[in-house]
């Protein structure tokens, strides 16, 4: 049965050169179009267990809703599966670039779906690679590759949660003296970790000023998104203050405003970003590429990043327009619903980066384009 029937949807949308009136796929395989209802599944029953995962829930969520969708495929040979695998990412992709969805994304995880599209990206290319190799298989064969899926999902994920403790450890080494300040911008749970690790196991003292994302000034198809983005790290960034204050941190809350008086007394900025592109550039919530150019180009102060090598994106970004690069990783239609002044989010340049810890080691952004190759 070939995957190409389309259909209306209120919930879906897509801004590519096809699909400009904003169509959702449907296959007619109910293992392909249940994805979206796997993915939200999921997230239901790991947040019942553990409440405080954060955006790696969410990565989690991602992987075993696509790995669910191979594991009920009906697929016959390997080119079934793999334009099923296809179509499956794309129909979660385009799910979680709805307004309302990405919405309930920012307000209730504090991440937006382009921290879930890299993931999304590397499941496919490594699972495709092990299809590719058996595309004659028989029916029975792709029962067995089934079966490999599936435990290399399992493996994945928990390489995910292990790495999680990886990243702390690496980042350590930047905590050079007693008493620096600290920069960060937001809540980030891989941020805290980072910090709390130092801090309690350590005994690395430091002054941690935070930056609070702005809400909205006017009124657009955004507005909604980047205060629901606010409302999230508000509430965590003063629920974060209360826990460091018990712990006898120094911490201070900063507008975006106040950033540039306050550089001078700062010691290097640590950030958490939504994805790494192969260049070395972040893309991240909009006002990070602020902080991290007047760190780096006005005060030639470190700007460092803690993130999972599974926000890296093989992307390129030629000319650094947000709009293009975000319609090529997550399908939302930017070009005709909003306005690159008004996103949520911004890309960094890779000359305002120091240095990315990840799960798969330190590197400098100039190293990103190896590793994201050997990686993907």
């Amino acid at each position: 049965m070939a995957l190409t029937t389309i259909r209306k949807s209120d919930h879906h949308y897509c801004s590519n050169e096809n699909n400009k009136a904003g169509l959702f796929f449907e296959t007619g395989r109910n293992n392909v179009d249940k994805v979206v209802e796997y993915f939200w599944g999921y997230l239901e029953s790991e947040l019942s267990v553990e409440r405080n995962s954060g955006v790696y829930i969410l990565l989690k969520s991602a992987l075993f809703s696509l790995s669910k969708v191979v594991s009920e495929s009906l697929a016959i040979n390997s080119p079934e599966l793999i334009t099923e695998i296809t179509a499956a990412r794309e129909i979660l992709m385009l799910s979680l670039s709805n307004e309302k969805v990405l919405y309930r994304l920012v307000s209730e995880y504090g991440t937006t779906n382009i921290s879930i599209a890299p993931i999304c990206r590397i499941f496919e290319s490594k699972i495709l690679r092990l299809l590719f190799e058996s595309c004659d298989s028989d029916e029975s064969q792709v029962v067995f590759l089934k079966g490999i899926i599936t435990e290399k999902t399992n493996n994945f994920v928990n390489k995910i949660v292990f790495g999680i403790q990886k990243m702390v450890n690496l980042s350590l080494s930047i905590f050079v003296k007693d008493r620096m300040t600290i920069l960060t911008f937001g809540y980030s749970e891989i941020v805290e970790m980072v910090l709390e690790n130092a801090w309690i196991n350590f005994d690395k003292h430091y002054n941690l000023l935070v930056v609070i994302p702005s809400e909205a000034k006017q009124a657009n198809i955004e507005s909604s998104v980047r205060n629901g983005l606010y409302s999230y790290h508000y509430k965590k960034v003063n629920e974060w203050k209360n826990r460091l204050i018990n712990k006898g941190v120094s911490i201070t809350i900063l507008s975006m405003d106040t950033i540039y008086n306050a550089m001078n007394i700062v010691d290097f900025v640590l950030l958490n970003v939504e994805c790494v592109l192969e260049n070395g550039s972040a893309i991240a919530i909009s006002g990070t590429a602020t902080i991290s150019s007047i760190a780096k180009r006005i005060f030639n102060k470190p700007v460092y990043i803690v993130t999972h090598a599974t926000k890296f994106t093989n992307l390129l970004p030629f000319n650094m327009n947000i709009n293009n690069i975000l319609s090529d990783i997550t399908y939302q239609n930017h070009q005709l619903n909003s306005s690159p002044i008004t996103s949520i989010v911004d890309i960094s340049e890779n000359s305002y980066i120091s240095m990315i810890f990840t799960d798969i080691g330190a590197m400098t952004p100039q190293n990103v384009s190896l590793e994201t190759r050997q990686f993907i």
